[in-house]
């Protein structure tokens, strides 16, 4: 299981509970999800408390962190390919609140694109495992 902590003013991201992978003391995380392998956590990175523009993330075991994608309007939920090579999520690129759910790819130079359009606002909560 990983987690989002906050301790003073300090987020972190843990993986295993307990083990710090990455923190932050200005804005805050939210969003992680360990991937299926269990060798990444996705996670939204926001740049100020209370506003949800921000950037995709991923941090490996070791603590390497990558960014995704973004900035971004707005963030909402996250979710892994079954095979651990893609974190799918719902973003919205301006203040219209029409998240739209996109895909990037984890390792190699970032791709993310749009996966599913929408004339109204979609919100990744999960994804299939078959």
């Amino acid at each position: 299981m990983a987690a989002v902590r906050e301790d003073k003013g300090t987020w972190t991201i843990e993986y295993p509970v307990g083990k710090t992978l990455y923190s932050i003391t200005r804005g805050y995380l939210s969003d992680p999800r360990l991937s299926p392998d269990g060798a990444f956590v996705a996670f939204f990175e926001h740049q100020q408390l209370g506003d949800d523009r921000g950037w995709v993330k991923v941090v490996d075991r070791t603590g390497n962190v990558r960014t995704l994608d973004g900035e971004f309007w707005g963030e909402e939920g996250t979710a892994w390919s079954r095979d651990s090579k893609t974190v799918y999520y719902s973003a919205a690129a301006d203040g219209s609140q029409n998240y739209q759910v996109r895909a990037v790819n984890v390792t190699g130079t970032p791709s993310p694109r749009r996966v599913i359009g929408a004339p109204n606002a979609m919100e990744v909560l999960d994804i299939n495992a078959t």
